[in-house]
């Protein structure tokens, strides 16, 4: 069976006005959506049965008014298993969007497998901007034992002026324990 993600749009009287499905693909689940450059960006987690090895982000861009603009799903990728995202405005000229996930962290045969949270620019069309970065402060995992799974995750996401907020809550050290990063000017 297909999974969707809809969008609504509602007046201010709380009536629906309209609703779509932007998304008929495999375990669709995890949809964000982020007003940007005049209108919103939508986010979600797509894959292939219950693997969630095979996880993958979409995008979609819908216009102010809730349209699609976008009807492709653009597949935007990032490391294996990449769930959950979110998106934001980016506040400079050389991209118009920031979408952060949980992804898997490269390891070493035997190790077990490390996620950590990552970063990536797009433009309003889902092109990329530059490269997906692990933002995650302690990706050299020298807080985690090697035997020990590391799985951040629940990310929140604010903007304030040329500054975005990013928060999340992780076990690197057998306690969940909530971290921050801040990215852009006066970071």
């Amino acid at each position: 069976s297909l999974d969707r993600v809809y969008t609504s749009l509602w007046n201010s009287e709380g009536e629906a006005l309209q609703s779509q499905a932007i998304s008929d693909q495999p375990n669709t689940k995890n949809p964000a959506v982020g007003y940007v450059e005049e209108g919103y960006s939508v986010v979600w987690q797509t894959g292939s049965g219950n693997n969630n090895a095979a996880y993958d982000i979409s995008w979609a861009r819908l216009s102010e008014n809730g349209l699609i603009s976008n009807l492709q799903g653009v597949i935007i990728g990032g490391p294996e298993a990449s769930q959950r995202p979110k998106v934001i405005a980016w506040p400079y000229q050389d991209a118009d969007a920031l979408v952060v996930w949980e992804g898997t962290i490269p390891s070493n045969v035997g190790e077990l497998a490390r996620r950590g949270i990552w970063a990536q620019r797009f433009l309003i069309d889902g092109t990329s901007v530059g490269e997906a970065i692990l933002i995650d402060p302690t990706a050299d995992l020298s807080q985690a034992p090697i035997d020990q799974a590391v799985w951040p995750r629940n990310i929140a996401l604010a903007k304030h002026s040329s500054s975005i907020a990013i928060v999340w809550e992780g076990d690197y050290s057998g306690d969940q324990e909530v971290y921050s990063r801040i990215i852009g000017e006066g970071a």
